[in-house]
């Protein structure tokens, strides 16, 4: 794959780009990906970056202003190139590319029909494997809630196949009666199956269906004089009722189709996606992005329709506000990736234009509140900056907290808050490694340190980093500040819990005295959700370290089992407990571990050692 050098767009050789379909990537110096771009035929495209007075969007000419090289893949169709696109966008999330930066992992609801006896199960990722996958649902609370409502009226088992082929009675699910007991012998495996199916057709959109079906098995029991069966299937019928009156009917309709809203204000963009399954309003999910560059709604689309879709099944018709650039190819993909026809429309009239317009409020809503929360933000800010006497308001902020017991296993905690949001993807833990015994002073300079050597490779620098501690403290942050040469460019304040009813106080570097302010100023409210959410994630970090070492230490006080054994046997069974509960053959069966260390690791357990 060639890579060509464009600092220069007079030396750049276009005869030497191919004339096929394909995907360019454009870098910086640093070889960082800027920009992903797919093309019908590259030497085409390209030449339109490079061309004199081709008068380029605004964006295009900043990214080139920037980017260094350039490559080409080139693909056997347009298609595919479509698909590598966006494969490669996922990956690098180039900062001139289109990216949902804002997308949460949502829950699926999985189905995994490939076992003899399937189950239910709810993941954040959607995998190429033999299971039914549903979703994704906005709200994982009310997508548990179904699932808990589901198992107890069809019985459908959650536990995993491990423990339901160990267990050595039937489980207590069962006895609640909130599981039909396919570990019990209790239901033959074609009613379970049977179940499983009304399940499926559940969450299909075919509701009607099995309730219809439900009526004339009640029917059916009552005809046959077993009133208990009747009356349970009665309560399966209430119950599916009972979940379906939360669902919005739109009237009239038989269709399933995908609504796709946009709203656009100021450089922010919402999604909205209305999902229409029979008739029966049964969802609405958006998505956030914040641009600073200016993209056409046919780009926005197309980037939403292979980011979204890519995971989630549409239905056979996306309604769209207007068609993107490549409908057919997408459409070919889709319908590729789901093995059913998908096709994109615009509609004009009638209840398709109605239900478009819906989605397109639910973005709009969701745009306002994003608004809102961001002039929330601006006020915010500005306080921030007038009470710490900072000279411009913060945007990016971040908080360093220490989490140890009696110096064992020591971490260090970095949470980042963006516009005043928990910015996840900026969240780090420091296992502390430079540092032994109790020595907080030391931990902060090292976990500072460490932050301020990630900051001189990539120059991502917080408007102001803020330390859980007194002056000492501090001054150890400074310290490492200074050290790495940013101490011109990074605010650096410290808080300390309240003593005495003195209230926190924030300290500043070189200044003798602390301030502090009033328990229910926003400035001081909002500094100690920082430090709070600090804490909480290194105390969780702390204690998963502190549990992954107390099950390795029960592993290591057996011969022949190193750490990589250790790590391979927690891998393979989930946890200290289960590696304990294993059989022989289970053991057996861990590649590469002999059947002579298998034995041993079983008598171990099993009170057999000598």
């Amino acid at each position: 794959m060639p890579i060509f050098d464009c600092t220069d767009s007079a030396t750049v050789r276009l005869v030497e780009i191919p004339s096929a379909p394909g995907v360019y990537i454009f870098r910086n110096v640093a070889s960082e990906v800027l920009y992903v771009g797919k093309a019908r035929e590259l030497r085409k495209r390209l030449a339109s970056y490079f061309r004199r007075g081709s008068g380029l969007p605004a964006r295009t000419a900043m990214m080139l202003r920037h980017a260094s090289t350039f490559e080409c893949i080139v693909t056997p169709t347009e298609k595919e190139a479509l698909i590598l696109e966006a494969t490669l966008i996922k990956k690098h999330r180039p900062r001139y590319n289109i990216v949902f930066r804002d997308d949460k992992a949502y829950p699926f609801l999985r189905i995994t029909i490939g076992e003899p006896w399937p189950r239910l199960g709810i993941v954040r990722k959607r995998r190429r494997d033999k299971a039914h996958y549903f979703g994704p649902y906005p709200s994982s609370g009310a997508l548990r809630d179904t699932v808990r409502l589901l198992t107890t009226t069809f019985g459908i088992r959650t536990c995993t196949t491990r423990a339901m082929k160990n267990r050595p009675r039937a489980c207590l699910q069962f006895q609640i009666g909130k599981c039909s007991g396919p570990c019990a012998g209790a239901i033959s495996m074609e009613d379970y199956r049977r179940r499983v199916q009304q399940v499926l057709d559940f969450f299909s959109g075919r509701s009607s269906g099995v309730i219809s079906q439900l009526r004339q098995d009640m029917n059916r029991a009552a005809e046959q004089l077993e009133f208990e069966k009747a009356a349970r299937i009665r309560d399966q019928i209430k119950a599916l009722e009972k979940l379906l009156e939360k669902q919005s009917v739109v009237s009239g309709l038989n269709a399933s189709w995908d609504c796709v809203g946009i709203a656009t204000e100021e450089g922010n963009i919402s999604v909205a996606v209305l999902r229409v399954r029979e008739g029966v309003v049964s969802g609405c999910e958006t998505r956030r992005i914040s641009m600073d560059q200016e993209y056409t709604m046919t780009e926005v689309l197309q980037a939403f329709l292979m980011d979204f879709f890519q995971d989630a099944a549409p239905a056979r018709d996306i309604l769209l506000p207007v068609l993107p650039e490549n409908k057919e190819v997408i459409e070919q993909w889709l319908s590729d990736i789901w093995g059913y026809g998908v096709r994109l429309s615009v509609p004009a009239r009638g209840d398709r234009r109605r239900l478009l317009q819906m989605a397109s409020d639910n973005a709009s809503r969701d745009l306002e509140q994003m608004q809102s929360a961001r002039r929330r933000w601006d006020e915010l800010s500005g306080l921030i900056a007038a009470g710490l006497d900072m000279k411009s308001p913060p945007c990016s902020m971040e908080c360093v907290d220490i989490s140890t017991t009696g110096g064992e296993l020591s971490v260090g905690s970095l949470v980042a808050f963006k516009n005043g949001t928990p910015w996840k993807q900026g969240f780090r833990i420091y296992n502390i490694r430079d540092v032994q015994g109790v020595d907080d002073f030391a931990m902060i300079h090292e976990v500072v340190r460490r932050r301020m050597e990630r900051a001189a490779r990539t120059g991502d620098l917080p408007d102001l980093l803020l330390i859980d501690g007194g002056r000492g403290q501090l001054a150890k942050a400074v310290e490492a500040v200074t050290d790495a040469g940013f101490d011109t460019e990074l605010f650096v304040i410290s808080i300390a819990k309240e003593r005495a009813s003195e209230g926190e106080k924030i300290y500043f570097p070189h200044r003798n005295t602390p301030l502090i302010l009033q328990r229910n100023d926003p400035v001081l409210l909002f500094l100690q959700r920082m430090r709070d959410e600090a804490h909480r994630f290194g105390i969780t970090a702390h204690r998963n370290r502190r549990d992954r070492q107390r099950s390795i230490s029960g592993l290591s006080d057996i011969p022949g089992i190193g750490a990589a054994r250790q790590r391979q046997l927690l891998e393979t069974f989930g946890s200290m407990s289960r590696v304990k509960d294993a059989s022989i053959s289970e053991l057996e069966a861990v590649k590469g571990l002999p059947s002579t260390v298998a034995r041993r690791i079983f008598d171990f357990f099993h009170g057999q050692n000598t």
